[in-house]
């Protein structure tokens, strides 16, 4: 074995193995008295060529210029630490940081599974870690800012912050901050706006259809763009200003109308057949204009020619333009007497039991018809 010593300037010396004339040495060979280098210390050389091996078995530690440093494992793939010669890092275990240093503040820090955990980092000290994973990137405060954070899972207390979305494509739902809107898109195109008690519904080029809304206490509101209001509350529906339609008279109508109640109507009823069965009380305010025909309802039938009233199934009354005809006998009222001037009471008739006769108004005075027995 040859070797130089070479003084350089400054007092260093530097130490040169000539390695074709070294045996060649494996790490698991024996190693021989006089491969041994006769130094105790080795202070600041310089050494070329070679390997490095300190310790046995897996515990030990190891360089070759092939493949880096490591420890911890003979084998460089299985070590729990190594180093390559491009510079990646490997380590299975975690990195403990401890005490009070300029940039850890009082308390430990470890890396474990894909995890940082520490007390505090001062943030001027974060500055950039492997390809912008946190480039210009500030954690101060309990809260981090940047432009840009991407996760597969995000658990939180409170979020708070501008626009959330389920997607980035054109459908999505959208929570918006620049409103406080929860908006419903389609097509790119928003349908569905939920505001500040409000749920409004747009046509597919965003255009205002109507709303729902709250409108009092156990009642709600509904807008129809161009129609106007309505309310809805537990007994009733109905409209919040007079003069609107169920149904449209050319066309797009209901078909059956089912109740259990009244009709109570202030103006026309009109249609073809109007059908009404069941008992109770119905009235109608002003006028009933019916062209087809009234059926069931207390016996009375009408149409466009006749009229006729009937008791149960036996026909009473028919009338037309032309006639009257009673189909059974008529009574006519009973009184003892005039029941006032005969002025208020022209076209009045009734039986008078003082003079067993007819009697009747013409507005100036009361006139009777004899009876004659049969």
């Amino acid at each position: 074995m040859v070797e130089e010593i070479n003084e350089k300037s400054g007092g260093e010396e530097e130490v040169e193995l000539y390695t074709e004339e070294i045996p060649k040495q494996f790490f698991d060979e024996i190693v021989k008295q006089e491969n041994v280098l006769p130094y105790k210390n080795l202070i600041s050389p310089t050494i070329k060529g070679g390997k490095i091996y300190g310790g046995s078995g897996d515990k030990c530690f190891r360089f070759e210029g092939d493949k880096g440093i490591w420890l911890g494992n003979a084998d460089f793939d299985s070590a729990p630490f190594k180093v390559d010669m491009d510079g990646n890092v490997t380590l299975s275990g975690y990195i403990q940081v401890g005490g009070a240093a300029a940039d850890v503040n009082a308390g430990a820090t470890t890396i474990d599974g894909g995890k940082i955990t520490t007390n505090s980092i001062a943030a001027d000290k974060i500055i950039s870690i492997g390809a912008s994973k946190l480039d210009s990137t500030v954690i101060s405060g309990g809260k981090i800012v940047t432009s840009l954070l991407t996760a597969d899972n995000i658990q939180t207390g409170t979020l708070t912050g501008r626009t959330v979305r389920t997607s980035s494509g054109i459908t999505r739902v959208e929570l918006q901050a620049n409103d406080n809107t929860l908006s419903v898109y389609q097509d790119g195109n928003r349908r569905v706006v939920i505001g500040s008690g409000v749920v409004s519904f747009l046509t597919p080029s965003e255009v205002g259809s109507g709303e729902i809304y709250g409108l009092g206490t156990n009642q709600l509101g509904f807008n129809v763009s161009g129609s106007g209001d309505y309310a809805m509350d537990g007994s009733a529906f109905y409209p919040l200003a007079s003069g609107k339609d169920l149904g449209l008279s050319s066309y797009y109508r209901f078909n059956n109308l089912y109740l259990s109640g009244y009709i109570n109507a202030e103006g026309l009823i009109q249609g073809g057949s109007l059908n009404i069965t069941g008992g109770g009380t119905n009235y109608i305010q002003s006028n009933l204009v019916i062209s087809g025909e009234l059926q069931n309802c207390y016996n009375l039938k009408f149409n466009s020619s006749y009229g006729k009233i009937y008791h149960g199934t036996t026909e009473i009354l028919d009338f037309s333009a032309t006639k009257l005809a009673c189909k059974k006998p008529f009574g006519f009222q009973v009184r003892s007497g005039p029941p006032g001037a005969a002025s208020s009471f022209k076209g009045y008739m009734y039986f008078d039991t003082d003079q067993n006769d007819l009697v009747f108004s013409n507005g100036t005075n009361w006139h009777k018809v004899n009876a004659t027995q049969i």
